[in-house]
């Protein structure tokens, strides 16, 4: 969870459109950068139906993490 938390923070930090995109899919807009988010936002990507979607998004968003999460 740690690794995957740090892996979300550069994401964010990194402010690029992909991450911006992905973040559409979850949340309106709004500050993402504390642990609360994170657990919402894996949250909102447990709860998409469209495998593809949500393995799209959470690479996105968590990098080779989220593909370790799953």
């Amino acid at each position: 969870m740690n690794d995957l938390s740090k892996e979300f923070n550069v994401r964010i930090k990194d402010g690029s459109k992909a991450v911006a995109d992905a973040l559409v899919h979850l949340f309106t807009p709004q500050s993402v950068e504390d642990q609360g988010a994170v657990d919402s936002v894996l949250e909102r990507l447990d709860a998409i139906a469209d495998p593809m979607l949500r393995l799209q998004i959470g690479v996105t968003l968590f990098g080779t993490q989220w593909e370790h999460r799953q």
